[in-house]
């Protein structure tokens, strides 16, 4: 049975309005996705050919960087108060970085960027039952969806990187069976993640720590390359 196709409505606009479908292209061929996905651990993969600059946390030294990263951003910045599980001082670290897997970009100075990627329906994830709900909504098959959370780029850096982690993402995790990402954020950030193919929900939640936040999915369509790729490598 072919896997739903969504059926989003983008609700920025006082009427809500069909989102339609990517154009086909050659470059824009869809994977097999017959078999199920492949665990994210053995997905997210370091792959110097395409994204040389993409990394797979590996050791507790980098996550703690990329932990002191988040404090400086999220706590220290935004006054958000997230709970470390862990005692080192400014360091924002929990209980799904041990269940996910983190990824990070670097540049001549380090770490520029970092991001968290866990199946939806992880236990440590603690929207888990949020996306459930989503996923249920619009008929997208949880076992084939991920999410993206702890998005953090360092002071220094533009942020470019992270749309580089997102596709290095979508590549290695489509090409392995999976098609969909929920998640949440806020709604200055909503633009930014459009431009990726990221589609409203309408679906909203108040985080106690973050505020009023947007629940959105990107459905790849099985396409490991999105749309403006394609277009721009024609």
């Amino acid at each position: 049975m072919s896997l739903p196709d969504l059926a989003l409505r983008r609700t920025s606009d006082h009427l809500p309005r069909p989102i339609e479908d990517p154009r086909d292209t050659d470059l824009a061929i869809a994977v097999d996705q017959s078999r199920p996905p492949l665990p994210l651990g053995a997905v997210l993969l370091e792959n110097v050919e395409r994204f040389p600059h993409i990394r797979v946390v590996r050791d507790y030294g980098v996550l703690r960087q990329i932990g002191r990263l988040r404090h400086r951003q999220y706590v220290e910045g935004q006054g958000k108060p997230y709970a470390s599980m862990v005692l080192d001082p400014n360091c924002l670290i929990e209980p799904g970085d041990f269940s996910a897997v983190n990824i990070y970009a670097t540049d001549s100075r380090g770490i520029s960027c970092a991001m968290r990627i866990g199946a939806v329906s992880d236990p440590c994830n603690r929207h888990a039952e949020l996306f459930l709900r989503t996923a249920a909504r619009f008929d997208v098959p949880v076992e084939r969806t991920l999410t993206c959370t702890r998005l953090v780029r360092a002071p220094r850096h533009s942020g470019r990187h992270a749309v580089d982690l997102v596709r290095f993402v979508r590549w290695q995790a489509v090409n392995a069976g999976w098609r969909y990402c929920i998640m949440q954020t806020a709604e200055r950030l909503v633009p930014f993640f459009r431009k990726l193919e990221f589609l409203e929900t309408g679906i909203w939640a108040d985080d106690p720590a973050a505020g009023r936040l947007q629940v959105l999915i990107l459905d790849t369509k099985s396409q490991p390359v999105r749309e403006r790729e394609v277009i721009c490598a024609r």
